[in-house]
């Protein structure tokens, strides 16, 4: 301003010198303009040293009646300088000035009634090193000291006219550019000793101004209409009461403009009346189109403004400017709503000297926009860099006017009201290059009457609370935002089927910056204080009261990475129910962790830590509950395995007690007084297991290993147990395990097997692919319908085979020992092979014990008392375990004293044949048998019978039909004879007659034949290999 003032001055000076100079000349003489032109032209060589150029100089008076004047025809002053758009300083086509000689002569006084100028072009220009192309007058060669005087007592410029004017001050070191096109201006005023008073009043068809690479005016109407002072002594120029006009805007303005030798003094104000503000927003659009971009903006305003400071060499001033806008409409072409009804206040505050310092105050701040309102503050600085916006708001948003920011192909639906205030705090760049995780947002909102729809999920809220904050300052691994929702009921539907209601929502959750891929996505959160309620179909469940936390990371960039995740929680209830399946949780609390394994990070890995006070489960009328559970458990997943079990690699263990089992395959409850186990990919070692069937008792401790070749189908599943039990009912156990690994054709009915009429299941299947040894220890053990005591030994179960070795047990019929093998390699098909040692048992009870015994030995039911019995045996069975009589193989041995013989129909016969006499009780000494039978045929070895004064040896065979072919030879007797007899046929058709005794000398080693010897050898080879068997207790 200081220079473009320095321009105005001179260019005045410099035509009033001109004039001054040849109204000089005009009071001593007139001259031509031959004469005036040469003196004036000398002249100005003289005051000047750029180069110029004047027309013809004449004196007028009928152009200028009543009044003379001087007109220059043409004047032109050039100054070139290095990077100037022209080297012209000053060209007018004419000049025209009209002087009051009568005041001049007669009162020294100078008055100029009119300077005329037309079409003039002023250019002022400073390079870049400082240099001003008006600087053009010739310097004194001796400084003159005095102190400046006007040559005239009064020196009155009444009126200026400029005509068609060009102006433009062009300043390169500030990069300024300040020009007038079309300017018609008239300027009056008054010069009296220092003070020089006037007005000026003139319009340009356009006005521009730019500054450092910014057009902040281009090409706009000006209109300025003021009075102003200069002071010459203060060098101060002063506008007061003015009016200025751009591009139809009206403000009053008031200045102050003091030059102060190296400084210049600005204070300039200006305020308007009320304003359209479309055309302020068209005069913003020039300097800052870039972030208008898109912008509509209707209404009306008021503003006022001041420009204060210094202007030096390294100081500038500070511009002002304050807004009061109402009824404002603004629309954006990537918002979907107009805002509308919005009133407010702003100020603009531009410090020149820095323009980071610039910046926007918007405050009482209220609008609306579709069916939501709003209100607030905000402030933007750094307007001239990298915008920076701190927006204060409160918003009552329906959430109907959301609907539009969403994608097109988003099917959503959402309604409800949320109140609240938000803050947010950003720069423009981070706005631009959605770098949300640099941008401090954060607020609380109310929402009521929430309904959010899509797709076939909706969700319904009467009230909620919705807390944001980004960044997060909580937490460093998740400080993009934290969320914190509370709700007293939020409501969820999935299709027609499924719903969910959670009371007493309260969830915290915060998370990464989710905008950067590169960076893995961590999210952090806590749960509390709520119940849920969920159905679908016919399943629902109930969640009482959960609280935990939990945390995740996941790779963004790496799809096949496995994410880390943990949670621990805490409920009071957990029950669900689906069909005729009900399951209640009485306080399940734990950890659940999921992350890579450590192994192998492609491998996931789980792990889970479990407790609860109680459980109780229901399906159909199987009914389980148990108390006090405790899970601590690992599992990696392998996804290469085929087998879904072998996909999952588990480490951990179970505690479990007082435990319950109902179910209509059981006629009485199992109780799990304690269940205590460790386990790993290949072995489960059980500490403790515990339970009780109806009479039953178990007490299970050992190891099972091989677990995954077993199912791999690479090998056995092996195991090694103790069992104890005070009482077992082995009918209901077989029950439980019989069919294990059996495939449906091997275990199905043949069609030739008739059902069993006693209602049994079927036959005991034996496991296949296991390889399972139970040492047993059994108080008292329920089999069939005996009881079994003192049970100790070993049962094995490998691969469908079982064996009992040496199996000791006392029952009421006698002391036994049992060894013997059991397979099922069919359902119709099974087969058995024992050896059998009973001791001290009664005859009648052998044959209940063993009905089949009868079959192979049908004597034996004609003897009552004590004996033992030992047999080695094999056979096949059917499914009702009926013997398949081609099969069997065998040896028994039976020995007795003091037997009784009962009475019969063949007894009595034999008797009378052989003259025995009659007594009341038929009562046999000794009694000592061999047999062996080879499929359907038992044979019997000579033996010999002792009773009361008789001795008889029997010997014979019979088949499996009930075919006998036996004799019986009298070798002694109170009579002086040997008999004997031949029995033949069946029991329906007994043939019994006398022959000659057969073995009369089988017990007289002297006089017996060989046949005798070895028969009597065979006999007693198989009674020493059978009896020696027996273990001794």
């Amino acid at each position: 301003m200081k220079k473009a003032l320095n321009i105005f001055l001179i260019s005045l000076l410099s035509l009033l010198a001109v004039c001054l100079i040849a109204v000089g000349i005009l009071s001593w003489v007139i001259f031509t303009p031959e004469k005036l032109t040469p003196i004036v032209r000398n002249q100005l060589d003289k005051m000047l040293i750029c180069e110029h150029q004047t027309g013809d100089v004449e004196l007028t008076f009928f152009s200028t009646f009543p009044e003379f004047g001087l007109k220059i025809n043409g004047f032109l002053l050039k100054n070139s300088l290095p990077g100037a758009p022209s080297d012209t300083l000053l060209n007018s086509d004419k000049v025209v000035a009209t002087i009051d000689l009568n005041a001049l002569w007669k009162n020294r006084e100078l008055i100029v009634n009119e300077l005329f100028i037309e079409k003039p072009f002023i250019l002022a220009f400073i390079d870049s090193t400082g240099r001003a192309n008006y600087d053009i007058m010739r310097p004194d060669e001796e400084p003159d000291t005095t102190a400046f005087e006007l040559p005239f007592k009064r020196l009155a410029l009444d009126n200026i006219q400029l005509e068609d004017a060009r102006i433009v001050y062009h300043d390169t070191p500030m990069d300024m550019v300040l020009s007038l096109n079309k300017l018609d201006a008239g300027i009056k005023f008054s010069w009296k000793g220092n003070l020089i008073t006037g007005k000026m009043q003139g319009d340009a068809a356009d006005f521009s101004f730019y500054w450092d690479e910014t057009d902040y005016i281009k090409q706009i109407p000006l209109e300025i209409n003021t009075p102003f002072s200069f002071d010459l002594k203060g060098m101060k120029l002063q506008f007061e009461a003015g009016t200025l006009a751009l591009n139809d805007l009206s403000f009053d303005v008031n200045a102050l403009i003091q030059n102060k030798q190296e400084e210049i003094l600005l204070d300039i104000a200006f305020n308007s009346v009320e304003l359209p503000v479309k055309p302020v927003f068209d005069l913003l659009y020039v300097p800052f189109g870039e972030y208008l971009e898109g912008m509509t903006v209707d209404g009306k305003t008021f503003v006022n403004g001041s420009l204060k400071g210094i202007i030096a060499d390294s100081l500038l001033p500070v511009f002002d400017l304050n807004a009061d806008f109402r009824q404002l409409e603004f629309a954006y072409e990537s918002l979907p709503y107009e805002l509308f009804d919005m009133s407010g206040k702003a100020d603009i505050a531009m410090d020149l000297n820095d323009n980071e310092k610039w910046y926007v105050k918007v405050y009482d701040f209220e609008g609306k926009t579709g069916k939501s309102s709003f209100s607030g503050a905000a402030l933007v600085d750094q307007l001239m860099g990298d915008m920076r916006f701190d927006i204060d708001a409160k918003a009552r948003l329906n959430l109907v006017d959301a609907k539009p920011m969403l994608p097109d192909d988003l099917p959503v639906d959402i309604s409800g009201l949320a109140i609240g205030n938000a803050k947010i705090k950003f720069l423009y760049s981070q706005f631009m290059e959605n770098q949300f995780d640099k941008m401090l947002i954060q607020g609380k909102f109310n929402v009521k009457d929430l309904v959010a729809d899509y797709d076939t999920i909706s969700l319904r809220s009467k009230v909620a609370e919705l807390a944001f904050q980004m960044p997060n300052i909580k937490s460093k691994e998740t400080s993009f935002i934290e969320l914190d929702i509370a709700s007293k009921q939020v409501e969820v539907e999935m299709g027609k089927h499924t719903k969910a209601v959670i009371r007493n929502l309260g969830l915290v959750t915060s998370t990464s910056n989710m905008m950067n891929e590169k960076l893995p996505l961590a999210v952090k959160g806590d749960f509390r204080g709520m119940d849920m309620t969920a159905g679908m179909d016919n399943m629902t469940a109930f969640v009482g009261n959960p609280k935990g936390n939990f945390n995740l990371i996941m790779d963004m960039q790496d799809s096949t990475a496995i994410p880390v995740f943990d949670c621990d929680f805490d409920m009071s209830k957990l029950a669900a129910s689906m069909d005729t399946i009900q399951v209640d949780i009485a306080n399940p609390r734990g950890v659940v962790l999921y992350h890579p394994d450590a192994h192998d990070v492609k491998r996931p890995y789980m792990q889970l830590e479990y407790h609860s006070d109680r459980l109780a489960a229901r399906m159909g009328e199987t009914k389980i509950d148990t108390e006090n559970i405790s899970v601590d458990a690992g599992v990696a997943y392998d996804g290469s395995q085929k087998n879904f079990l072998l996909q999952w690699i588990p480490k951990g263990y179970v505690k479990m007690n007082q435990g319950r089992i109902s179910t209509p395959q059981l006629a009485t409850e199992i109780q799990i007084p304690a269940i205590d186990f460790d386990f790993t990919p290949d072995e489960y070692l059980i500490r403790d297991s515990r339970l009780i069937i109806d009479k039953s008792d178990f007490h299970l401790t050992g190891q099972l290993t091989n677990v995954r070749p077993f199912l791999r189908d690479e090998g056995l599943l092996k195991g090694d147990f103790n069992f104890r039990s005070h009482t077992t009912d082995v009918n209901q156990l077989l029950d439980l395990v019989s069919g294990m690994g059996y495939t449906e054709e091997e275990t199905a009915e043949e069609k030739d097997v008739s059902p069993d009429t006693n209602g049994n299941s079927g036959p005991f299947m034996v496991p296949k692919g296991v390889d399972i040894s139970l040492y047993t220890s059994v108080n008292e053990a329920l089999v069939s319908k005996d009881t079994a005591r003192n049970v100790q030994g070993t049962v094995t179960v490998k691969d469908g085979v079982m064996i009992l070795e040496s199996m000791l047990f006392t029952t009421s019929a006698a002391k036994m020992q049992l060894t013997g093998m059991y397979k099922s390699p069919r359902r119709n098909h099974l087969f058995t092979g024992i050896d059998l040692h009973l001791l001290e048992i009664e005859i009648p009870e052998l044959l209940k014990l063993i009905p089949d015994v009868d079959t192979i030995m049908p004597m034996l039911r004609s003897f009552a008392g004590t004996g033992e019995f030992h047999m080695t045996i094999e056979t096949y069975l059917d499914s009702a375990y009926n013997l398949k009589k081609s099969t069997l193989l065998g040896a028994a041995s039976v020995r007795g004293q003091d037997l009784v013989l009962l009475d019969g129909e063949t007894f009595t016969e034999i008797a009378k044949t052989l003259r025995f006499n009659k007594k009341t009780e038929n009562k046999i000494d000794s009694l000592s048998a061999e047999f062996t039978v080879i499929k359907n045929n038992v044979y019997v070895y000579p033996f010999l019978i002792v009773m009361d004064k008789y001795k008889a040896i029997v010997e014979g065979r019979h088949n499996l039909d009930m075919n006998f072919d036996y004799h019986i030879s009298l070798i002694d007797s109170p009579l002086p004879l040997q008999l004997g007899v031949d029995v033949k046929g069946n029991l329906d058709d007994m043939k019994i007659r006398p022959v000659k005794c057969k073995y009369a000398n089988m017990y007289r080693p002297a006089r017996r034949t060989e046949v005798d010897t070895k028969k009597l050898e065979l006999r007693n080879m198989i009674r020493q290999v059978l009896t020696d068997r027996v273990r001794e207790e």
